[in-house]
């Protein structure tokens, strides 16, 4: 018997493929995506505003994380992360602190697949606050 997951990850990425090149070919409608981090000690929280999007099912994720190569706009097989929706049109998933790459594809199918919508961006280390002190004369 085969594996539930394989089909589903599959799928995605097929949808992914053809979202990505011709908007006509969708089936659903867009979503507006606003993303905001936070970083800590266990990795990048990406928290998603998407207006529309339903709180998602426990089991499913509705949030699609992919590494995507910064020149050529070229996306990695797999997700690095997935999450979900926990109240209408709020989401988040976490990049895990390991991962080795700063620029991602963020994708969002939400609504039985009713909204779809996409949004590449880089990650910058967090700037820490520079601390001002006063000069201290010697000698």
């Amino acid at each position: 018997m085969r594996g539930f997951a394989s089909p589903i990850a599959v799928a995605g990425v097929l949808a992914l493929v053809v979202f990505g090149t011709t908007a006509s070919s969708a089936a659903a409608d867009p979503v507006p995506l606003t993303l905001s981090t936070t970083f800590d000690a266990n990795g990048t929280t990406i928290s998603v505003a998407a207006p529309g999007c339903e709180p998602t099912p426990p089991g499913s994720a509705d949030i699609v994380v992919q590494t995507r190569n910064a020149t050529t706009g070229e996306i990695g097989e797999g997700a690095v992360a997935l999450g979900t929706f926990t109240a209408p049109g709020e989401g988040s998933v976490v990049i895990p602190g390991t991962t080795p790459v700063d620029s991602f594809l963020l994708s969002v199918s939400c609504n039985g697949g009713a909204l779809q919508g996409s949004q590449a961006f880089t990650l910058a280390p967090p700037v820490a606050n520079p601390v001002k002190t006063e000069p201290n004369f010697t000698g």
